[in-house]
């Protein structure tokens, strides 16, 4: 989902890049930080509805960078907003994965982090992406 906020802020469609960082990213996001506080609180602290106790169960600096992932709608915000929320993403789901025996697939983090970076990048001329 990230990959299709990168290609509209690149392609200049705001309003769709930021229905897909709001309403697509963001609660995949929310229910990783769900899961993240019930593994560290052995599921004693709720986030809450929408997350609103979440900054009573996050560490100090988890809450700063949750706050980093609310942009104001200026496409240089969106793109900070959206590689925050990859960390954040990523901090959390390495922890819930080990907690549940699972493999996190950092490659495929790196891959997607690498993309994003690229379409970044890119100036708004460009014919191809590679």
């Amino acid at each position: 989902m990230c990959p299709y906020v990168a290609k509209g802020l690149w392609r200049g469609e705001l309003t769709y890049a930021r229905h897909m960082l709001d309403e697509v990213v963001r609660i995949e996001l929310m229910k990783m930080l769900g899961w993240h506080v019930g593994v560290q609180t052995g599921f004693s602290c709720s986030p809450g509805k929408l997350g609103k106790y979440l900054q009573r169960c996050l560490a100090p600096e988890w809450w700063d960078l949750l706050r980093a992932t609310y942009a104001c709608a200026e496409p240089a915000h969106t793109w900070d907003a959206l590689f925050a929320m990859g960390e954040l993403f990523r901090m959390a789901a390495r922890g819930v994965a080990d907690h549940f025996g699972f493999d996190y697939p950092p490659g495929n983090d790196e891959r997607v982090t690498a993309h994003l970076r690229h379409v970044q990048s890119l100036p708004r001329d460009a014919q191809e992406i590679y």
